[in-house]
């Protein structure tokens, strides 16, 4: 079990609802609606129809987004800071989701990274998900990413824990302590005792926002409480009234394994994808060979390259049409087999 020599932990960066205020699963729903609503008028105006609200009105009234990158999304990564030594060993550990994810990290010196690197901040912490793209909260020039104790010479232990943890933040994953199904009965006098101390010295409030505070099961997708979790920290058995704290996890978990697997699914060898209109859009080369022949075939105009938007469903359905399938926009067996797109090996 965790002792009170192994006491830093991550501290939740939230963004303020002001600055993101459709953080609630509803969100969703509004979401879906408003591409909806976009679709239909990607196809208005297509047709001369200048009428109602325009598609570039919705996306807007819509932007705030759930916290999930787009399945297949390539995440850029830049260092602001730090050495050579400390930009190795922490790519080589956040590749570790790789693995699992379908999910890819390029670092480089794209200045428009998602994910910004610092060494040189207090504490370890991560923007959660897409909460990255809110400048308002992480401006383009600060840092999106940090990791206050890691040195050149930090334990390989050590290394692994921190960073893989941090970067299951930035795919979207909260702490497991704080996950709707984690039902740990907390010593609350102890906690407020100990964590009011070094080395975090924080107030009441931080206190029960980065411990006790807990997702509703209606905001997140989550399994059963996993004690072996990533992003699970090591908590001492006397600040719980039981006696039962949590040890320490420096690897990824079976569950955690098998969750991001779930999360951010790899195609499949000869299965291709279903694409729909979701959100976040899904994104991907197999979009973009089904754009690509959409334009061939004169259904165009589509939307952004390699993003399955309303205005990509809209070319879909004005095919399917035309070919006298199910106009639902979606971009399955059939219609793949209509529009003559080989499977891939």
């Amino acid at each position: 079990m965790g002792g009170l020599n192994d006491l830093r932990l991550c501290v939740d960066r939230v963004v303020p609802d002001a600055l993101a205020p459709a953080r609630a699963a509803s969100q969703e729903a509004l979401q879906e609606a408003a591409n909806a609503v976009a679709e239909r008028s990607a196809e208005r105006n297509l047709a001369g129809d200048s009428s109602g609200l325009s598609a570039i009105t919705v996306a807007r009234l819509a932007l705030p987004k759930l916290k999930m990158w787009a399945n297949g999304k390539t995440l850029r990564c830049r260092f602001l800071d730090g050495s050579d030594v400390q930009h190795r060993r922490v790519e080589v550990k956040a590749r570790l989701w790789e693995q699992y994810a379908n999910i890819s990290f390029m670092f480089g010196i794209d200045p428009d990274a998602e994910i910004r690197i610092s060494f040189s901040e207090e504490g370890s912490w991560s923007a959660v998900g897409t909460d990255c793209l809110i400048t308002a909260a992480f401006p383009s020039y600060q840092p999106t990413m940090n990791f206050g104790w890691l040195k050149d010479d930090t334990d390989d232990d050590e290394y692994e824990r921190v960073v893989v943890h941090e970067f299951g933040h930035a795919l979207g994953a909260i702490h497991e302590h704080q996950q709707p199904h984690a039902e740990l009965k907390w010593n609350k006098p102890e906690v407020y005792r100990v964590y009011s101390g070094g080395p975090n010295f924080w107030s009441r409030s931080e206190i029960e926002h980065n411990i006790f505070d807990r997702y509703s099961a209606q905001q997140t997708n989550s399994t059963e409480f996993d004690p072996d979790s990533i992003m699970l920290y090591a908590f001492p058995d006397t600040l719980f009234l039981d006696g039962h704290g949590t040890h320490s996890n420096t690897h990824l978990s079976e569950r955690d394994e098998a969750f991001i697997s779930e999360m951010y699914p790899k195609p499949s060898p000869g299965r291709p994808r279903t694409l729909r209109l979701r959100t976040p859009f899904l994104e991907g080369k197999d979009v973009e060979e089904l754009q690509r022949r959409l334009q061939d075939l004169g259904f165009g105009p589509v939307g952004r390259p390699g993003v399955y938007d309303p205005e990509t469903a809209a070319a879909v359905r004005r095919f399917q049409r035309a070919n006298h399938l199910r106009a639902d926009g979606v971009f399955g067996p059939k219609t793949r087999k209509a529009m003559a797109i080989p499977a891939p090996v």
